[in-house]
Protein backbone atom coordinates (compact mmCIF):
# COMPACT_ATOMS: atom_id res chain seq x y z
CA UNK A 1 0.00 0.00 0.00
CA UNK A 2 2.83 2.41 0.81
CA UNK A 3 4.19 2.00 -2.74
CA UNK A 4 0.85 3.06 -4.23
CA UNK A 5 0.75 6.06 -1.88
CA UNK A 6 4.31 6.96 -2.91
CA UNK A 7 3.25 6.84 -6.58
CA UNK A 8 0.31 9.15 -5.84
CA UNK A 9 2.68 11.51 -4.01
CA UNK A 10 4.83 11.43 -7.15
CA UNK A 11 1.84 12.64 -9.20
CA UNK A 12 1.04 15.35 -6.63
CA UNK A 13 4.66 16.48 -6.88
CA UNK A 14 4.32 16.71 -10.65
CA UNK A 15 1.12 18.77 -10.45
CA UNK A 16 2.49 21.17 -7.84
CA UNK A 17 5.77 21.52 -9.73
CA UNK A 18 3.87 22.43 -12.91
CA UNK A 19 1.86 24.96 -10.91
CA UNK A 20 4.97 26.61 -9.48
CA UNK A 21 6.65 26.70 -12.88
CA UNK A 22 3.58 28.43 -14.33
CA UNK A 23 4.07 31.08 -11.63
CA UNK A 24 7.71 31.69 -12.60
CA UNK A 25 9.61 29.26 -10.40
CA UNK A 26 12.34 27.02 -11.79
CA UNK A 27 12.96 23.30 -11.40
CA UNK A 28 16.20 22.56 -9.52
CA UNK A 29 16.37 18.86 -10.38
CA UNK A 30 18.46 18.73 -13.61
CA UNK A 31 16.73 15.60 -14.93
CA UNK A 32 13.26 17.02 -14.42
CA UNK A 33 14.36 20.43 -15.72
CA UNK A 34 15.44 18.72 -18.95
CA UNK A 35 12.13 16.79 -19.07
CA UNK A 36 10.11 19.98 -18.52
CA UNK A 37 12.13 21.88 -21.14
CA UNK A 38 11.41 19.07 -23.63
CA UNK A 39 7.77 18.79 -22.55
CA UNK A 40 8.09 15.16 -21.47
CA UNK A 41 7.83 15.60 -17.71
CA UNK A 42 4.46 13.83 -17.67
CA UNK A 43 6.04 10.85 -19.41
CA UNK A 44 8.97 10.73 -16.98
CA UNK A 45 6.86 11.08 -13.83
CA UNK A 46 3.87 8.96 -14.86
CA UNK A 47 5.32 6.25 -17.10
CA UNK A 48 8.99 5.88 -16.16
CA UNK A 49 8.44 6.40 -12.44
CA UNK A 50 5.30 4.26 -12.73
CA UNK A 51 7.38 1.37 -14.06
CA UNK A 52 9.84 1.79 -11.20
CA UNK A 53 7.00 1.77 -8.67
CA UNK A 54 5.57 -1.31 -10.39
CA UNK A 55 8.90 -3.12 -9.97
CA UNK A 56 8.95 -2.16 -6.29
CA UNK A 57 5.42 -3.47 -5.93
CA UNK A 58 6.01 -6.65 -7.91
CA UNK A 59 9.04 -7.61 -5.82
CA UNK A 60 7.65 -6.28 -2.54
CA UNK A 61 8.37 -9.59 -0.77
CA UNK A 62 12.12 -9.32 -1.44
CA UNK A 63 13.89 -7.71 1.52
CA UNK A 64 15.88 -5.19 -0.57
CA UNK A 65 12.85 -3.92 -2.51
CA UNK A 66 10.78 -3.82 0.68
CA UNK A 67 13.39 -1.52 2.23
CA UNK A 68 13.70 0.46 -1.01
CA UNK A 69 9.91 0.84 -1.17
CA UNK A 70 9.79 2.29 2.33
CA UNK A 71 12.73 4.58 1.54
CA UNK A 72 11.01 5.88 -1.61
CA UNK A 73 7.80 6.37 0.34
CA UNK A 74 9.64 8.34 3.04
CA UNK A 75 11.43 10.53 0.51
CA UNK A 76 8.25 11.32 -1.41
CA UNK A 77 6.39 12.01 1.84
CA UNK A 78 9.05 14.54 2.86
CA UNK A 79 9.12 16.08 -0.62
CA UNK A 80 5.33 16.36 -0.74
CA UNK A 81 5.11 17.95 2.71
CA UNK A 82 7.76 20.47 1.65
CA UNK A 83 6.00 21.25 -1.63
CA UNK A 84 2.56 21.58 -0.02
CA UNK A 85 4.08 23.87 2.61
CA UNK A 86 5.48 26.06 -0.17
CA UNK A 87 2.06 26.02 -1.87
CA UNK A 88 0.34 27.16 1.34
CA UNK A 89 2.92 29.92 1.80
CA UNK A 90 2.29 31.00 -1.79
CA UNK A 91 -1.47 31.12 -1.19
CA UNK A 92 -1.03 33.19 1.97
CA UNK A 93 1.38 35.75 0.49
CA UNK A 94 0.35 35.90 -3.18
Amino acid sequence: MHILIAYLLNIIDLLLTRFFISKGCVELNPLMKWAIDHNCDWFVKVVVAGMAFFVLYWYRDVKFTRIAGWAVFGLYAILTVWTITQFIIYLIYK
